[in-house]
């Protein structure tokens, strides 16, 4: 691998909004704590650890939960939008999986064709709130990327559809 390829940008989302342990919020942290960065650069990577993204703010009502997923993803669809167009390698070291609705509006944001996703997962995370028995946000990334449920969602950084059904590869 020459030096280029060998850079990593992490980014890390303490997200825990999506679902209903607020302690998953506390996993990029704690790898960080645990010396990941330290770990990667001792195997040769140059790891650049940008700031974790937080909510903006916090809304006090009824849909804070929601409110606050929405402004998560959307910070995050900006960062990676943002490495994808620097031509930049990186990982998303989230809390809950909903940051996956931001992580891959940006990534095909920046593309501006298809992609393909190998989604490896114990459950298939493409409810909507209607199909949702729990209604937690963690469960609907792939249903937002797909383009069905919550328009906010499926809106981030481009509207509608991020993947297409015969791009998916679902594991697990």
């Amino acid at each position: 691998m020459n030096q280029k390829q060998k850079n990593l940008n992490i980014i890390g989302v303490a997200s825990c909004y999506g679902a209903q342990d607020l302690r998953c919020a506390n996993g990029p942290l704690t790898l960080k704590k645990l010396h990941l960065k330290e770990t990667l650069e001792n195997k040769g990577w140059h790891i650049q650890w940008d700031k974790n993204i937080y909510p903006q703010s916090l809304p006090v009502d009824q849909n804070a939960s929601y409110l606050l997923v929405l402004d998560i993803c959307k910070q995050l669809a900006r960062q990676t939008h943002k490495l994808v167009m620097q031509d930049q390698r990186f990982i998303v070291i989230g809390g809950d999986h909903s940051c996956a609705i931001g992580t891959w509006s940006g990534v095909y944001s920046a593309l501006e064709r298809d992609f393909g996703l190998i989604w490896i997962d114990a459950h298939m995370d493409s409810h909507t709130r209607k199909t949702s028995p729990s209604g937690a946000l963690h469960g609907m990334p792939l249903a937002a990327l797909l383009g069905h449920g919550d328009k906010a969602l499926c809106n981030i950084e481009r509207p509608g559809q991020k993947l297409k059904p015969q791009n998916l590869c679902l594991v697990g």
